[in-house]
C-alpha cells in the first residue's frame, strides 16, 4: 500500500512538497508523486531495507516512543530573587516543572531521562505545572524545560546543570507504569584549581577532554545488568553487580569533568579485566599457589566481572556479530558431529549427560557475548523470534512496467550505439567503483566524511553521463532500459537520471503530489488511525 509506505518513511507530518524536498529519499518523493511506484523494484528494496532497519535498531533496544527532547534552565525566578537579595522561593514547587510543550498536550505528569544514565536512580517522575504566576513568568520559554529550585532531580539526573545540558520527555504509559521513586545518587566530585586563563591552558582543557572514556564505561555498566541477570536476587554476586552500577555513575561524571582538569578515577580492573582476577599457578605442577581465601575471592571476581558485551550489543557493533555468528556456526558443527542433534535441540532438552553439560558450560565460556536473561536482551530475542520468517528481497521478475519511468515525449534523436556502449561501459566502471569504495569505507570510521565521498562520487558519476548523452530525456530511456530490462543495479538510473525519472513522473500523473491526510472515513490503518489519499496540485 503506498500511503502506508508514505506514513511508514516520513509519518504522519507530510502535508507538502517542501516536506519531501527536505530528503535526499528519492524514492519517497517518487512514491507521494504515484502509488504504482510501490511495485518499483527499487522503491521496494529501499523501503525493505528501511523496515530491515527498523527491525534491527528494535533488536538493540533503538524503540521509537512519543516524547520530547528539550534544553532545561532553573527556576529564573529564583535566580532574580537571590540577585536582588530575596529569599529564592522561585514560582516552582518540590517535584514540579513548567513545560509549555506538556502543558499544550495537557499532561500532568511525564517522565525525564538523561544520557549518559545507569540505573533506574537516574528517571524522574516530573509533575508539570499549570499555576498561573509560573504561566505569566516564563510565557516565552516555549521549548525549555523549567526546573524547581527545591529538589534533586538535577542529582538524579546524573549531576545535571544548566548550560544547555538536555533531557528525553515522554509521557509513554509503559514507562510510566514501571517507573520506580529511588533516592538520587550523589557523586562526590573533587573541584579543580583555580587558574589563569591562558591559550595554552585552553587548549590543554580541550586535549583532555578529547577521548574520554565515558562511552566505554557505560557499555561496561549496561553489561552489568546483563552478569545481573544470571544471580539470584539478594545473593552476595548479585548485591556486588549492583554496587557496581550504582558505582558506574560516579566514574562517568569524573570521566567527563576530565575537561575542566580532574584526574578521573578509573573503574577497578578487576570488574571487567580477567587478568585482574586470574589465579597464580605454577604451571609446571599446576599446584595454586595462591591461599584458599584469595582463591575464593579471585573465584568470586571472575563470576561477577563484565569482560564481554551483552548478546544485543551484536547489532551494535559489526565485527562483534561477524565474531558471534562465527562462534556459533562452530558450535552448530561440534554438536551435530559429537551428539548427532543441533545446538538448539541439545538447550531444550530437560536432562543432560556429564559430557553435554561440559560442552554447554564451553559454549558460555568462549562465547564473545554474555546471553543472560536481561531485559534488553529478552526484547532483542522476541524481536528476532517474531521477524525470524520475514524475507526482504526484491525478486528480480518483479513486475513494473517502466514506461511509466520513461519520457513520453520521443527523444531528439534515436541515440546511437555508441552512447549506448558508453553508458553501458559507464554503468560497469560504476560497480566497480562502488567495490572500491565498500572496501574502501571500512578504512574510513567518519560517516559523515564517507556520506561526503558517497555525494561526490555519485555527482561524478552523473556528470560524465552527461557529458556522453547531454539529452537527459534520451539519457534517462538509456539507463532505464539499461538497469530495469536487464536487471542491474538500480541505482545507477536514479543516480544518473533522478530529476528527469521524477519529472517523468509528475507529467504522467496529473502534475500532483499524493498525502496521506487523517481521514476518520479513510481505509489506510497507521497507529491506530484511518488515512485516505488526497491529491494536492503543486509545482514539480
Amino acid at each position: 500500500n503506498a500511503g502506508k509506505a508514505l506514513l511508514f518513511a516520513r509519518g504522519e507530518k507530510v502535508r507538502g512538497k517542501e516536506d519531501l524536498d527536505s530528503t535526499e529519499q528519492d524514492w519517497v518523493r517518487a512514491l507521494a508523486i504515484n502509488g504504482e511506484m510501490i511495485n518499483d523494484p527499487y522503491v521496494k528494496q529501499k523501503l525493505y531495507k528501511m523496515i530491515e532497519k527498523k527491525i534491527n535498531d528494535a533488536k538493540k533496544g533503538t524503540i521509537q516512543i512519543d516524547g520530547n527532547y528539550c534544553i532545561i534552565c532553573g527556576d529564573l525566578y529564583a535566580l532574580c530573587q537571590t540577585m536582588y537579595g530575596l529569599e529564592p522561593t522561585g514560582l516552582l514547587g518540590y517535584g514540579e516543572f513548567y513545560s509549555q510543550y506538556w502543558m499544550d498536550k495537557g499532561r500532568e505528569e511525564v517522565l525525564f531521562f538523561r544520557s549518559p544514565m545507569t540505573s533506574h536512580n537516574n528517571i524522574v517522575k516530573a509533575k508539570i505545572t499549570y499555576d498561573d504566576k509560573a504561566k505569566y513568568w516564563f510565557r516565552y520559554l516555549k521549548t525549555i524545560t523549567v526546573f524547581n529550585n527545591k529538589d534533586l532531580s538535577t542529582e538524579s539526573l546524573n549531576g545535571c546543570d544548566f548550560d544547555s545540558d538536555a533531557l528525553v520527555e515522554t509521557d509513554n504509559p509503559t514507562l510510566m507504569k514501571r517507573y520506580e521513586k529511588m533516592l538520587p545518587i550523589i557523586c562526590e566530585q573533587s573541584s579543580s584549581e583555580k587558574v589563569k586563563v591562558t591559550e595554552g591552558k585552553l587548549a590543554k582543557s580541550n586535549s583532555d577532554g578529547f577521548g574520554n572514556d565515558v562511552g566505554a564505561i557505560t557499555n561496561k555498566v549496561t553489561a552489568m545488568f546483563d552478569v545481573l541477570a544470571s544471580f539470584e536476587k539478594g545473593s552476595p554476586e548479585y548485591n556486588e553487580v549492583e554496587n557496581r552500577i550504582l558505582c558506574g555513575q560516579a566514574y562517568q561524571q569524573e570521566s567527563i569533568d576530565k575537561i575542566k582538569g580532574i584526574k578521573a578515577k578509573t573503574m577497578p580492573k578487576e570488574w571487567f579485566d580477567y587478568k585482574a582476577t586470574k589465579l597464580n599457578i605454577d604451571y609446571e605442577t599446576g599446584e595454586i599457589l595462591d591461599d584458599e581465601e584469595t582463591v575464593k575471592h579471585k573465584e568470586f571476581l571472575q563470576r561477577t566481572m563484565v569482560n564481554k558485551k551483552p548478546y544485543f550489543f551484536i547489532y551494535n557493533y559489526p565485527q562483534l556479530y561477524k565474531e558471534y555468528r562465527s562462534h556459533i556456526k562452530g558450535v552448530q558443527d561440534e554438536c551435530l558431529l559429537t551428539f548427532r542433534k543441533s545446538f538448539e535441540e541439545l538447550q531444550s532438552q530437560e536432562t543432560f549427560t556429564e559430557e553435554e553439560l561440559n560442552f554447554l558450560d564451553r559454549v558460555k565460556k568462549y562465547s564473545p557475548v554474555f546471553k543472560n536473561p536481561c531485559v534488553m536482551n529478552k526484547i532483542c530475542w522476541y524481536i528476532e523470534d517474531t521477524f525470524k520468517d520475514v524475507k526482504l528481497k526484491v525478486r528480480d521478475d518483479s513486475e513494473f512496467d517502466t514506461k511509466l519511468l520513461k519520457t513520453r515525449w520521443k527523444p531528439k534523436q534515436k541515440p546511437a550505439k555508441e552512447i549506448y556502449d558508453n553508458i553501458e561501459q559507464l554503468y560497469k566502471e560504476y560497480k566497480q567503483q562502488i567495490i572500491d569504495f565498500n572496501s574502501d569505507k571500512k578504512r574510513h570510521a567518519d560517516k559523515e566524511d564517507n556520506t561526503i565521498r558517497l555525494q561526490m562520487f555519485e555527482e561524478q558519476i552523473r556528470t560524465k553521463a552527461i557529458e556522453i548523452c547531454p539529452d537527459e530525456e534520451a539519457l534517462c530511456n538509456i539507463v532505464i532500459d539499461l538497469c530495469y530490462d536487464k536487471k542491474k543495479d538500480k541505482k545507477f538510473a536514479w543516480i544518473v537520471s533522478r530529476e528527469q525519472i521524477l519529472t517523468n513522473l509528475f507529467n504522467k500523473s496529473g502534475n500532483c503530489y499524493n498525502y496521506p491526510i487523517e481521514d476518520e472515513n479513510g481505509d489506510i490503518e497507521w497507529k491506530g488511525k484511518k488515512y485516505s489519499i488526497q491529491p494536492i496540485k503543486e509545482d514539480m
